[in-house]
C-alpha cells in the first residue's frame, strides 16, 4: 500500500473515500454478494456435498465471471479464452463425476484412506494403516 501511496496517482487522494458512486456501488456488491451470500452458499455445500464437491465451484466461477463480462460489458471471448473455459468444465467434470461410494476397483479402493478391497466391486472397509484382503 505504501509503494501505492507513493507511486500512483491519486492513491493518495483516494484513501479520503472519494471514489464515487460507481466504485461504492462495485465495493458494496462485492461485500454483499461476493463475500456473504458467497461464503454462506459454499458453507451449506460443504455441509450437504462435501469438502470435495464443494470446491469444484472453482473451476466453474471464472467462466461465470466471464460470461457476465460478455453479457454486461461487452468482453471478447478468444480463442485461448475459449480454451481455456474448455478446460475448467473438463477439470470441474473430473472433479464431480459419481463413483459408487466406497467402490473397489480391481485391488485400489475410491477411498483415500487405507481400505480393506474384498475383491473387484465389493465394499470397501476402512482400516487402519494397511491394505489387507478381506475375511469374510
Amino acid at each position: 500500500m505504501l509503494y501505492a501511496i507513493i507511486f500512483e496517482d491519486g492513491a493518495l487522494g483516494a484513501l479520503g473515500g472519494d471514489w464515487g458512486w460507481r466504485a461504492w456501488g462495485g465495493w458494496t456488491f462485492l461485500v454483499l454478494f461476493g463475500s456473504l451470500v458467497g461464503y454462506t452458499i459454499f458453507m451449506r455445500l460443504l455441509r450437504d456435498i462435501g469438502a470435495s464437491r464443494a470446491g469444484s465451484y472453482a473451476f466453474v466461477s471464472p467462466i461465470i465471471a466471464v460470461a457476465l463480462g460478455v453479457a454486461l460489458d461487452g468482453e471478447e471471448v478468444r480463442v485461448l479464452d475459449a480454451f481455456g473455459m474448455l478446460l475448467l468444465i473438463a477439470a470441474a467434470y473430473l472433479a464431480l463425476r459419481i463413483h459408487p461410494p466406497n467402490a473397489c476397483r480391481g485391488d485400489r479402493c475410491n477411498m483415500v484412506s487405507a481400505v480393506d478391497c474384498g475383491g473387484r466391486d465389493q465394499p470397501c472397509v476402512p482400516v487402519v494403516g494397511r491394505h489387507s484382503a478381506r475375511q469374510e
